[in-house]
């Protein structure tokens, strides 16, 4: 028996519940339009009542089914559309609640790590305030101020800056040098030179100590120098006329 499709003519499809006297069958067909919005959030009591007003209905229709005969196939597909209907239903309540859920765990993460973020930054500031305290405290007494009353204690800041102004005065100082140094060496005569006279030289040498080389140095050998003499660990005389290094000791 060809019956109007429930989804496509809901319409004629009630009206062909109505001709065939199915009372049970119109009044589970109605409540199936009145199902909750297939999009957007699920009122969660509401469409659970809806479901179990409609499971109800279905076991009426059941029960018809078996009365009338006649009437089989089309409260057959009308059963399967309220069943389908139903678990729809139950399976958005469902993926409604995971993502409840979900947001919650968000949620309370997002919370924690601000809870955590906000003790580490007291922590941070707390141990940076003990760090100031015990560097004032430090400074205190080296100073012997910590236990003078009345004395005149500094906070670590001005200490601070003060060894900043000291280091600016010491900077000033060291430039004023260096201009005084290179203003006394302009007025100095060029080609003047600090070097002593090679004849005063010579005979302070002569004062020193003399030693004659029981082995010549190489310098004298290939000179075919006689006796390779100088001063005790200085350069022999040949060498240090040569102003060359010495093998026997010292350079020129």
């Amino acid at each position: 028996m060809s019956y109007p499709d429930p989804q496509d003519s809901p319409r004629d499809f009630l009206d062909h519940l109505r001709s065939l006297n199915l009372d049970a069958a119109v009044t589970a067909f109605l409540h199936k339009q009145t199902r909750p919005p297939l999009y957007g959030r699920l009122d969660v009591d509401k469409a659970h009542e809806w479901c179990n007003r409609m499971d109800a209905l279905l076991g009426k229709l059941n029960c018809t089914m078996g009365l009338q005969l006649a009437a089989q196939d089309v409260c057959t597909a009308l059963s399967q559309l309220c069943a389908r209907t139903i678990g729809d239903v139950e399976t958005q309540l469902e993926m409604q609640k995971n993502s409840d859920e979900d947001a919650a765990n968000k949620l309370a993460d997002e919370k924690m790590a601000e809870e955590k973020a906000q003790l580490l930054a007291e922590q941070d500031e707390k141990e940076k305030q003990e760090k100031i305290r015990k560097m004032e405290q430090e400074l205190a007494e080296m100073r012997g101020t910590a236990s003078a009353p009345g004395a005149d204690f500094q906070p670590l800041q001005y200490v601070q800056q003060k060894a900043g102004d000291g280091d600016e005065q010491d900077e000033d100082e060291d430039e004023e040098d260096e201009e005084a140094h290179s203003e006394s060496a302009a007025e100095e005569p060029q080609g003047t030179s600090k070097k002593k006279p090679k004849g005063q030289v010579e005979d302070a040498r002569k004062r020193l100590a003399q030693i004659v080389h029981t082995a010549p140095c190489a310098a004298c050998v290939k000179a075919n120098e006689k006796n390779c003499v100088g001063p005790v660990g200085q350069a022999c005389d040949h060498c240090w006329k040569a102003k060359k290094s010495c093998s026997n000791g010292g350079e020129y």
